[in-house]
């Protein structure tokens, strides 16, 4: 059993790890093509009114993308991490529930034969 936890665990981790460093690198490059795009958007300005627009900063930059992105994120903490944890939770209670019933089962059996036995000797 501590092999399936273990292994449970373990896979666990690192499939959140994968998570993570997708995520991260989603957002990076994310953030790297829209800073691309508004330079060249501000340079066609440019090249068009003959005005020099200021060039935001790295920091000011965020893709229109990443906020759809954090709104399913904090969909997912906030609505169906707690769902499948208090789904998992049911789960494991009820298993637990049938493993001790199962053990009442087993030693009333146990009891019963150990009373024949007796009986028949």
């Amino acid at each position: 059993m501590a092999n399936i936890v273990a292994t449970f665990t373990s896979g666990l981790v690192l499939s959140a790890g994968a998570v993570y460093a997708f995520a991260s690198f989603f957002t990076e490059q994310a953030h790297v093509v829209n800073y691309k795009l508004t330079r060249a958007s501000l340079a066609l300005k440019e090249a068009t009114t003959n005005t020099k627009p200021i060039l935001p900063s790295w920091k000011d930059t965020k893709p229109e993308v990443m906020n759809k992105y954090q709104q399913i994120a904090a969909r997912m903490t906030n609505k169906a991490v707690p769902l499948a944890k208090a789904e998992w939770n049911n789960t494991i209670a009820s298993a637990a529930s049938r493993t001790t019933n199962l053990d009442r089962v087993m030693s009333v059996d146990r009891l019963a034969s150990s009373i024949l036995r007796k009986n028949e000797s």
